[in-house]
């Protein structure tokens, strides 16, 4: 699948933090509908993602201190489909999410592999579930 021009931009694989966590509200929170909660985040070595009540979100802290602040919003309801791979063996540390929207360009993200995948996986497929 094709990478997205963002997707050049990480260099390692995403940790899961905190969706309270500091440097999530600050660059999010203004941005965030009534009533829209965050349920994953997980961050790069700068950038974010995330997957709220309502949409997928990538935030992209430019320059160096990143006090430019360039974020992608995408409604759930856009979801055409998405695959997983799991990660296996020593060599291979990481999950693959693929995400496919309708008008987009294709979005792959990579996470540990010691973030369980399957609370993931099952929030994606309800997000698409109620967008039938």
């Amino acid at each position: 699948m094709a990478d997205s021009n963002w997707q050049s931009l990480f260099t390692s694989n995403a940790t899961e933090i905190s969706v309270t966590d500091q440097r999530v509200t600050e660059v999010i929170e203004e941005f965030l509908c009534k009533g829209e909660e965050i349920h994953f985040a997980f961050r790069y070595k700068r950038d974010m993602v995330l997957f709220t009540s309502h949409r997928y979100i990538f935030i992209n802290l430019q320059n160096l201190k990143g006090e430019k602040i360039s974020r992608f919003f995408i409604p759930w309801k856009h979801l055409v489909c998405f695959t997983t791979e799991n990660a296996g063996g020593l060599i291979d540390g990481d999950h693959d999410i693929n995400f496919t929207f309708a008008h987009t360009p294709t979005f792959q993200i990579q996470i540990k592999k010691s973030i369980p995948l399957t609370p993931i996986t099952q929030f994606l497929s309800e997000q698409q579930f109620k967008n039938l």
